[in-house]
């Protein structure tokens, strides 16, 4: 792709290279084509950088996406080793013709060397230096420009009203009520009257009136009062005698049934536990059945030793 438009003023900021770093992912990292980033730095050969060496590389982009793999990882310094998969610290010592005091002594920052990670660089001489990791140089605040300054608008000029001329009312004409008619008082009744040659008050007539209306009212409830009880007493008088006859009749078919069943009944005498519907289901009868052999027998109430009759088969 073509490289992006050149900022104007200064957009790049110093980078230093990392361990395991390569031109074309610190270029697409900022944003920037391989070819840019060795014109940029003037590099003559891309592919041997060194590590703490430092390129300039663009401030403000977004990154490419990522390019092929690298073939040649920065260098490292002479005197420092990078650790591989598979290196350990007496092999590295080894390697490098040093005793394992020594390879420690040159690493003091190494705490426990039987855990060194895959990367980390070791010095194997004291001519050895590993560089600091340096943060980008950050670049220069953007200057934002000044708003300009509005003019201020003059003071309006206060408008004056102009005088109002007085509004006279004209004079108003006095409205008069007209006369107000007299009210005149309706006659007032006479307060007595003759009747058959004799003055009475019109008070004591009406009084009388009264006393006899209420008087005849009470007779009339009174007879109402005593013909109601005539008739319900009547009335209870011919309940009982009907309620009567219809007892005897059903003492006269008790009787009779009693009678019937009489020579076809036994003896039984009631034991504890026993009421009038358990005897009638042991002897496969009902209770109006026990009733007829028993007239006059209250067999609601039985107790134990109680002599009644049950059917005989």
């Amino acid at each position: 792709p073509a490289p992006p438009p050149a900022p104007s003023g200064p957009a790049y900021t110093m980078y230093p290279v990392q361990v395991g770093d390569v031109a074309g992912a610190i270029a697409n990292k900022h944003g920037m084509t391989l070819a840019e980033f060795v014109k940029l730095n003037n590099l003559p050969d891309p592919n041997h950088l060194r590590v703490g060496q430092t390129v300039k590389v663009a401030v403000g982009r977004h990154a490419l996406p990522p390019g092929p793999a690298p073939t040649h990882p920065a260098a490292p310094a002479p005197g420092v080793y990078i650790v591989k998969e598979g290196d350990s610290f007496s092999s590295i010592a080894s390697r490098h013709h040093i005793p394992i005091s020594r390879l420690k002594e040159l690493n003091p920052s190494v705490r426990d060397i039987d855990r060194i990670g895959v990367g980390t660089p070791l010095r194997v001489s004291a001519s050895g230096a590993i560089p600091a990791p340096q943060r980008p140089v950050a670049p220069p605040p953007t200057v934002q420009p000044v708003a300009p300054v509005r003019p201020v608008a003059p003071p309006p000029t206060p408008v004056v009203a102009p005088p109002t001329t007085p509004v006279v009312a004209p004079p108003t004409t006095p409205v008069v009520a007209p006369p107000t008619p007299p009210v005149v008082a309706p006659p007032t009744p006479p307060s007595t009257v003759t009747v058959g040659g004799t003055e009475t008050k019109v008070d004591d007539i009406f009084e009388r009136g009264l006393v006899g209306a209420r008087d005849d009212a009470e007779a009339k409830a009174r007879e109402a009062r005593e013909k109601a009880a005539k008739e319900a007493a009547e009335a209870e008088a011919r309940a009982r005698e009907e309620a009567k006859k219809a007892e005897e009749s059903a003492a006269g078919a008790v009787r009779s049934a009693g009678d019937a069943l009489a020579s076809d009944r036994k003896e039984y005498v009631v034991v504890e536990g026993d009421d009038l519907w358990g005897i009638s289901d042991n002897f496969g009868t009902k209770p109006i059945t026990l009733r007829a052999l028993n007239p006059g027998k209250d067999l609601g109430d039985l107790q134990p030793g109680d002599r009644i009759f049950v059917p005989a088969n």
